[in-house]
């Protein structure tokens, strides 16, 4: 592994091959077969695409993360993918790890990977290009200035956390959530770079059914829908579900910051409480939250049945939506929800809220879905639908296998033909009567 000058380095090199496929360039800021649920995202999307071109993808890697070309090469796609580090300059690096500074960096890390790809085109002659990650709509990139057809997404972002539960988050938290609302709109609106991304590209694929509705609403353009993640690992049913009089075990999973919305969760289950329900939850993740809403379960005299549990890597979290009977999804704002799949994958129904990514992926054979119109009903619609998992050990396990079920919809391999059909559509004429014939 050889680093040039410019801080490229070439992580994989695939042997000629005797294949004559269209070229494909795909910028994946986040790009990793083992990171969070983003990276894996980058990966799985390139592997697709390989799967029918001749792709190079650029993308960022991490400091302390070990080469992974070991494993490309043992991929029966291999030849046909070749990966490339790129660092970002002292600057770039220095404003990406800053978060009111992240997306001044995350624009000028897309500009040197523009750089890249341009120099890189002039040799070799792209016929397809896609900005796969980061997820959100408001930093487009470059790359649909190359000169071929450009594929962006999935996007989403667009969610704003509704205003009737504001009342939910602290005073700078509320300032927080109006900036971002009032910046998505101007992005939206009048951002000339996003719509010039959105009037640039070939295809531009929605995350959810809410950033589609945006974009028509905002920018006048009808896009199709795909969620921005997958599963990557098998799914099984569970082979056991509590016991009637057993505590119900409740997962809760995801950053401890105020826009989740645990309280909503700790209120609904001081109503449990309330009602002689023995229940046991367990909290996964970090965040500034944590203190104060330790205090808040302490005051709802619950802090006894909960248990705190830093985050950890995403194969041994799985194990704690494993052992989990129901995974409560209470986030105030989310293109999707990680967690949402991880808990679909362990054959574990959910109780969530049912707006933006979350309407998307939770369905009455796999869940329960929370209204959100204001913080008093939602709390009492999770408490009744915690109690009712609780109660009702037959319709547990219903939607426990409907969850199994559900997740295979999710996983990576239903993703294919999707994609295929989004490049074959964008792709010129001649290249895809060669794709056809290869």
């Amino acid at each position: 592994m050889a680093a040039s000058s410019t801080g490229i380095t070439e992580s994989n090199i695939p042997e000629t091959s005797e294949e004559i496929l269209p070229r494909l360039v795909m910028i994946a800021y986040c790009f990793d077969p083992d990171g969070t649920m983003e990276e894996r995202n980058g990966w799985h999307r390139a592997l697709i695409a390989a799967e029918q071109f001749d792709t190079t993808v650029i993308y960022r890697p991490l400091p302390g993360r070990g080469s992974f070309a070991s494993k490309l090469r043992e991929l029966p796609i291999s030849k046909r993918l070749r990966t490339i580090e790129l660092s970002p300059s002292r600057l770039t690096n220095f404003l990406l790890n800053r978060e009111l500074t992240f997306y001044r960096g995350y624009r000028r890390w897309h500009s040197e990977a523009f750089a890249v790809a341009q120099k890189l085109h002039s040799n070799v002659a792209f016929d397809l290009a896609h900005t796969a990650t980061l997820c959100g709509f408001r930093e487009p990139g470059f790359l649909w200035k190359l000169g071929v057809p450009h594929v962006w997404g999935p996007i989403g972002g667009t969610q704003d956390l509704p205003i009737d539960f504001y009342s939910m988050i602290s005073p700078a938290g509320k300032l927080r959530e109006w900036l971002r609302s009032k910046l998505n709109w101007w992005h939206l609106k009048h951002r000339k770079r996003v719509r010039d991304a959105f009037a640039g590209s070939a295809a531009v694929i929605a995350a959810t059914e809410k950033a589609r509705d945006d974009f028509m609403v905002h920018l006048g353009v009808d896009v199709e829908v795909d969620l921005e993640t997958g599963l990557d690992y098998e799914t099984h049913a569970k082979e056991s579900i509590r016991d009637h009089g057993q505590p119900l075990k409740i997962l809760w999973s995801g950053r401890l910051r105020e826009w989740k919305g645990l309280p909503l969760l700790l209120y609904a289950l001081a109503k449990l409480r309330s009602d002689r329900i023995p229940f046991e939850l367990r909290v996964l993740g970090a965040g500034s939250s944590k203190a104060r809403w330790m205090k808040l379960a302490k005051r709802l005299k619950i802090e006894q049945q909960i248990e705190w549990i830093e985050s950890s890597g995403y194969r041994i979290g799985f194990e704690h939506y494993r052992w989990a009977d129901v995974f409560a999804f209470t986030s105030l704002r989310d293109t999707s929800g990680t967690g949402l799949l991880d808990a679909l994958a362990a054959g574990t129904p959910i109780v969530g809220v049912g707006h933006q990514g979350a309407s998307d992926i939770i369905t009455p054979d796999c869940g329960v879905v929370v209204s959100v119109e204001r913080p008093s009903q939602t709390i009492s619609e999770m408490a009744a639908g915690l109690s009712t998992m609780a109660r009702n050990p037959k319709r547990l396990r219903e939607l426990s296998l409907g969850a199994t079920r559900r997740a295979k919809y999710y996983h990576w391999d239903q993703r294919r033909n999707f994609w295929f059909q989004v490049y074959s559509r964008v792709l010129p004429n001649h290249r895809n009567q060669q794709i056809a014939c290869s």
